[in-house]
């Protein structure tokens, strides 16, 4: 998103009028299940104060509550895109709470935007108004966007969270309240038009330096043959001072297997495994999220 700092200072509304509010149960996360639909009093500012690749935002007042609209460039079915856009925000609020349960230093949320506006002739998607300092940590191709620990170590996580299937991507909003998550799959395009496939998870890995949340999850990283298989350049590879999942040098590969699998359905416990060469760490997962991480550098995260 990018922030107009010409709209920060107030409000320029248009004249205030009724639309239709639809919300959707966010309890459903694969689909939109129609909840309640009804007439509310609407006000708008009449110039976005941000604007993506495929939405522009506006400041709006719904029954006298400060929200945000965010409305939909472009010709396309704008239904379908609010559905994408909505699967991606649950399927990254499912992952943070089950992040949550690992006591990290510090919590995080997503927004879900369940509402759908209609006014004044348009579509808008609905969410709440966040006051703060916007910040990005990452984007859909990859690449980091900011130093700080807690976003980029949670995309880590969930691709080991996932089975090594997805990655949430293209995290901003304020503090560690996120909004607008993309799901970068091994499958480009199936969660929409933000989901960069293969090549996003990839390029992650390639720009990601694992932190102090990284090593205290014991997140693994992908083994080289699986980077490989998405056309890694192997850069990161060789950093053999993070756990790391090799299946180069390691005797029992099952094991290593084994390992993925305790991770990634929660069933944590330790795996011996058995390793050719004595340089190369071993891979454990044994007290994971069980202890607490201590930290002095808290803002750092």
């Amino acid at each position: 998103w990018i922030l107009f700092e010409s709209v920060k200072g107030g409000f320029h509304r248009m004249p205030t009028g009724t639309g239709i509010l639809r919300t959707y149960d966010p309890e459903v996360g694969d689909g939109l299940e129609l909840q309640s639909i009804t007439e509310v009093l609407v006000s708008m500012d009449e110039a976005p104060f941000g604007k993506g690749g495929c939405r522009e935002a506006f400041r709006c007042s719904i029954n006298g509550k400060t929200m945000v609209a965010k409305r939909y460039l472009g010709s396309g079915p704008h239904d379908q895109a609010f559905l994408e856009d909505y699967v991606c925000a649950h399927k990254a609020h499912t992952l943070a709470q089950r992040y949550n349960t690992h006591n990290p230093p510090k919590p995080i949320h997503f927004l879900l935007p369940n509402c759908i506006l209609v006014f004044d002739g348009q579509l808008y998607s609905i969410e709440e108004y966040l006051e703060g300092r916007w910040q990005k940590h990452n984007n859909i191709f990859g690449m980091t966007e900011s130093n700080r620990a807690t976003p980029n170590a949670f995309s880590h996580f969930t691709f080991f969270a996932s089975g090594q299937q997805e990655m949430v991507l293209d995290l901003q909003g304020v503090g560690d309240v996120y909004t607008d998550p993309a799901v970068v799959s091994l499958h480009e395009g199936q969660y929409g038009y933000t989901d960069t496939g293969p090549k996003g998870i990839r390029d992650f890995f390639a720009s990601h330096k694992c932190n102090e949340i990284c090593h205290a999850l014991q997140l693994p990283l992908p083994t080289p043959s699986f980077l490989a298989s998405l056309g890694s350049n192997k850069k990161k590879l060789d950093q053999l001072d993070q756990l790391v999942l090799l299946d180069a040098g390691v005797a029992n590969v099952a094991n290593v297997t084994n390992c993925v699998q305790q991770y990634t359905t929660g069933k944590v416990q330790a795996v011996n495994v058995n390793l050719k060469k004595s340089n190369l760490p071993a891979v454990v997962t044994s007290g994971f999220g069980s202890h607490p991480i201590q930290v002095s550098r808290i803002e750092y995260y």
